[in-house]
């Protein structure tokens, strides 16, 4: 809605929107970076790296949820970000171009909700 808005609907005058707080389990809110750091602690903690000639896409599930995601295995390795100058249609804030080098990761096949990992 806020994009909608962003784009030129007409708003009433005086009328403001509060996002609902989503609460997790454990008592913490969904949007704060705190739940964010504790759930990236925690896959820390248990996984085990992995060679990249190891690392295969996989199916799982979201734990007390049952709702099932996909993951990739991305492989790592170094390309050009950003676009060269002479490139038709650039603009200002694609360059300029540097070389990245990534290690190889683990990424969602489909964008997932908090939604998701809320038990019902």
């Amino acid at each position: 809605m806020r994009g909608w808005i962003d784009q030129g609907a007409v708003w009433p005058e005086g009328v403001t929107l509060k996002a609902k707080e989503k609460k997790a389990p454990t008592g913490d809110t969904l949007d704060n970076m705190e739940l964010a750091k504790k759930i990236h602690d925690f896959i820390v903690q248990t996984s085990k790296e992995k060679a990249e000639g190891e690392m295969k896409a996989y199916d799982s599930k979201v734990p007390k949820t049952g709702i099932g995601y996909k993951m990739a295995a991305i492989q790592g390795g170094e390309f050009l970000m950003g676009s060269p100058e002479s490139e038709q249609g650039r603009k200002d804030d694609e360059g300029p171009q540097v070389k990245v080098k990534v290690k190889p990761f683990w990424m969602g096949v489909h964008e997932v909700t908090w939604d998701e990992y809320l038990p019902s």
